[in-house]
């Protein structure tokens, strides 16, 4: 066994491991984690809500000019398709 493969140079250190010895450091590293897990389900919320409100709109009786607006609302990030199911949605094909 070489220096180097004793010593650990060139080894590839995961991010867990950098500092342990730093009070609060596997806190920081637990948020983050949960701070990733809710915003990939806000994101996968928001899909399905958005493809639920477009395939809506497309299923709908109305001309082609307020489906595309509709449509561009729709698309506005966390916002458009609640708006859309609440205030613009056909209420007579429910």
């Amino acid at each position: 066994m070489t220096e180097e493969q004793r010593s650990g140079a060139g080894r590839k250190v995961h991010y867990a491991e950098a500092e342990p010895d730093r009070p609060g450091f596997f806190a920081v590293n637990h948020y983050l984690e949960a701070e990733t897990a809710m915003k990939t389900a806000l994101l996968i919320a928001y899909a399905i809500l958005s493809l639920y409100a477009i395939s809506d709109v497309l299923k709908s009786a109305r001309d082609w000019a307020t489906k595309v607006v509709l449509i561009a609302i729709i698309l506005i990030p966390f916002v458009g398709a609640g708006l859309y199911l609440f205030a613009f949605r056909d209420k007579r094909s429910s």
